[in-house]
């Protein structure tokens, strides 16, 4: 996939910590940023401003560190709109949330520029062995780097360690519907060799129609996907 980078932008949209984390995401040569700490002056690392964002290791063998810090800063603007699993406590009137958005009040998450993101689709995971509930993908363009980065986000942090989480991109265009499905694939069938996942049921479409949703998700759940990824 080529690279299209227009380092100009990138500095007018997001901050010089937050360009560490993208370009090593993207797989690029990180710019060069200082900070002094303890009285040294050392480089910053995409692991650094992870540490700074809160960002742990969970153990999650589909998610990493810097997956997390792009999806919480390209997702910041929406974060009250991801899923949420709420209860109540009738007796003490109280409610209780288990996504954790407090996130979104460190300094180092928040781009120059809000970013605008489109919802693909909403699937849900309760039905399946696993239990988890719902999981809603989007797709923002980040600019600069002119890509379209995919990301998942889910109401707990039961199954990935994290709620918000970067899964891949792809290039604006023509056959922009068609790569996004082919990240989601490849996700749902990452899901279903790791874990044993059983197919989602669809909650709501989005950039992807119901009727394509479907059948992505059969091709994933195939005997042929599964053959064809062994080989």
């Amino acid at each position: 996939m080529k690279q299209t980078l227009n380092h100009q932008l990138v500095k007018r949209v997001f901050t010089p910590k937050q360009m560490v984390v993208l370009y090593t995401w993207f797989h690029l040569p990180a710019p060069k940023v200082t900070q002094t700490k303890d009285g040294y002056k050392s480089k910053v690392s995409s692991s650094d401003v992870e540490e700074e964002m809160g960002i742990e290791e969970r153990g999650s063998t589909s998610v990493t560190t810097t997956d997390v810090a792009v999806a919480r800063i390209l997702l910041s603007p929406v974060a009250k709109r991801l899923p949420q699993w709420a209860s109540v406590d009738i007796d003490k009137h109280e409610v209780y949330l288990e996504r954790d958005n407090s996130w979104t009040d460190v300094r180092v998450v928040k781009p120059i520029v809000a970013l605008i993101s489109r919802r693909i689709l909403t699937v849900d995971w309760s039905q399946t062995p696993v239990g988890a509930g719902p999981e809603e993908y989007r797709a923002t363009w980040v600019p600069g780097f002119d890509k379209v980065v995919i990301t998942g986000s889910t109401d707990s942090e039961e199954l990935y360690g994290h709620t918000d989480f970067a899964l891949g991109y792809c290039e604006p265009g023509e056959t922009l519907v068609t790569d996004i499905g082919k990240i989601l694939k490849d996700w749902w069938l990452e899901q279903r060799q790791e874990w044993d996942q059983a197919p989602w049921s669809l909650i709501d479409a989005g950039i992807i129609d119901e009727c394509t949703a479907n059948r992505l998700r059969d091709e994933a759940w195939s005997d042929d996907s599964e053959e064809s990824e062994g080989d």
